[in-house]
């Protein structure tokens, strides 16, 4: 796939997140709501489909793989964790962090870490198998 193709898919998921995540940064200060779990699971939702659309792309079947599902699924809850973490940080939750949000920090970091893990470790297994599979013919 050439990169100037990904380009417009990339752009418009990286658009669409931040123009949730202003609208409820706007809300949230204008109003009474809290809008974070709006604006964290909006998106989730636009980085999945745009990381599942961006992987099959090209693909002639038109059937998700198992790398564009460990993609979209390893990319959504990198993005999500950055989110969270950046409402967390600067404070965008309304009222005093309570211990039940850092507890929930604490817990998303080590799945996200334990995700991350798990792309690498299955794309390296996947490519050393395919490399096994293609010399032992």
């Amino acid at each position: 796939m050439k990169s100037h193709s990904m380009l417009p898919i990339l752009l418009t998921m990286a658009f669409l997140v931040m123009l949730v995540n202003c609208i409820s940064l706007v809300l949230n200060y204008t109003t009474s709501w809290s809008t974070a779990p709006l604006a964290i699971i909006s998106t989730a939702t636009i980085t999945f489909v745009s990381l599942v659309m961006l992987c099959e792309r090209d693909s002639p079947s038109g059937a998700l793989s198992e790398q564009t599902m460990r993609t979209a699924i390893s990319g959504t809850i990198v993005v999500v964790y950055l989110v969270l973490i950046s409402y967390a940080t600067f404070n965008f939750i309304p009222g005093q962090q309570s211990p039940i949000a850092g507890t929930l920090i604490t817990s998303f970091t080590a799945t996200v870490g334990v995700v991350v893990a798990f792309y690498f470790g299955a794309s390296a297994y996947v490519q050393a198998r395919s490399k096994g599979g293609k010399s032992g013919e």
